[in-house]
């Protein structure tokens, strides 16, 4: 996940910047954890392979 510093460092996006691109644009918004900018597969809706 782009916004987990711990495996991007200083690469990663700002989960700040995320939130505000992604605000008003998700469905079921007010549905999602508040750790959604680290969860796989919210964005495409598909869960990664195990």
């Amino acid at each position: 996940i782009l916004t987990s510093k711990i495996k991007f460092g200083n690469l990663a996006l700002n989960k700040d910047l995320v939130l505000r691109t992604w605000s008003g644009l998700l469905m079921n918004e007010d549905a999602l954890p508040d750790y959604w900018t680290y969860t796989v597969g919210v964005l495409v809706g598909i869960q990664p392979l195990r």
